[in-house]
């Protein structure tokens, strides 16, 4: 748990904010960015480490602490400046840096309550959000949608040169591919990763000469009209405000929302856990931590081909990015893992097993 009470707590990270700036010097944080808010006509600049930031929003008094634990970002400058350098990152930085960054993307933000909230409303009960429930509940999140993202189709994609991207304020974009949910994530002016949810792929392959797994990621390159395209839909999915390396980047029209707007919004923008049934995310929502320890140890496919219960204690690298709470269902059984060792691939299968019923403790 950690203990930032009091302090900025972001939801965007300055040093992504600070990769769409002009600038090419001093800390990413430090450098300034082009914002343009909803319902402003003007245009200003401000510096990355004062925006998208909330006090108080991470806090867990039961705890005396909060969940403000994304030491990931302590090691996303190095893994995107590695992949724009086509430095491709090993299986270990995938599972410790970007697969928790873009997890973190659907629970981070304030919009989180808000789609809370409106969960509570549907269930027609009067409980209403303390910070600890909704900081417990984006800890759940957070565990049963990790291995969601690692199971994904990622795509590193590139600019053609003379184009730029904008970053909105969720720091994603839905979008998506052959009818299945995908979602763009920009990582820098020049650079974004593409997700395309899947319930069954190949996720890593081992490398003997190495000892090492690496990340089954794609690369492509977005023409100057899909970036015109493109950059068009995320300002209008942003839900207050957008960044960027230049101002003609930006779209002209961007009204202010109202609250039911800026819900209706979130909501369509942030849905990925409907795609999957309840049982599946349960059943799977501890895989990340066995990956994590396949790929850390960097056990050889005979060796991984041994982990086959879903648990959390199998691993629990201290220095390394952890989940800041772990909450374990005291009524259920380990279930099989979805991991499957064929040859030097590794697949990743989220489908719930038959008898989930069998695994509810009596």
């Amino acid at each position: 748990m950690a203990n930032t009470r009091g302090t900025r707590q972001h939801y965007l990270p300055a040093c992504i904010i600070g990769r769409f700036s002009d600038r090419t010097s001093g800390a990413l944080r430090k450098r300034t960015v082009y914002v343009m808010r909803r319902g402003q006509k003007e245009i200003f600049t401000q510096k990355a480490e004062a925006l998208c930031w909330k006090k108080g929003m991470y806090v867990f008094r039961q705890y005396s602490g909060t969940i403000d634990n994304w030491q990931y970002e302590d090691h996303l400058t190095a893994t995107l400046d590695n992949l724009e350098n086509r430095k491709y990152p090993e299986m270990e930085t995938f599972v410790h840096v970007l697969v928790p960054y873009v997890t973190g993307l659907f629970l981070r933000g304030p919009d989180y309550e808000l789609r809370r909230n409106f969960v509570l409303d549907n269930c027609f009960t009067k409980a209403r959000n303390t910070s600890d429930d909704v900081n417990g509940s984006r800890a759940m999140t957070l565990q049963r949608v990790l291995s969601v993202i690692l199971t994904a189709e990622w795509c590193y994609r590139t600019v053609e040169s003379g184009t730029r991207l904008l970053l909105p304020d969720t720091g994603l974009c839905r979008c998506r591919y052959r009818s299945q949910p995908a979602w763009v994530v920009p990582v820098s002016s020049s650079s974004l990763f593409e997700i395309r949810l899947r319930k069954r792929g190949c996720v890593a392959q081992y490398m003997p000469e190495y000892k090492a797994w690496v990340p089954m990621l794609k690369v492509g390159v977005l023409t100057s009209e899909e970036v015109s395209e493109l950059n068009s839909e995320m300002q209008r999915q942003s839900l207050t405000q957008c960044f960027a390396r230049c101002p003609e980047v930006f779209d002209a029209d961007y009204p202010n929302l109202s609250a039911s707007q800026t819900l209706i919004l979130s909501n369509s923008v942030m849905d990925i856990e409907t795609f999957f049934s309840t049982e599946e995310l349960i059943s799977h929502e501890f895989e990340w931590y066995s990956v994590a320890r396949i790929s850390t140890d960097h056990l050889s496919p005979t060796d991984a081909r041994k982990i086959f219960l879903n648990r959390s204690n199998l691993y629990m690298g201290k220095d390394r990015w952890n989940p800041p709470m772990i909450m374990l269902p005291s009524n259920l059984k380990p279930f099989r893992s979805g991991i499957k060792i064929q040859g030097q691939k590794m697949f990743l299968d989220l489908h719930a097993p038959h008898d989930f019923k069998s695994y509810i403790r009596k």
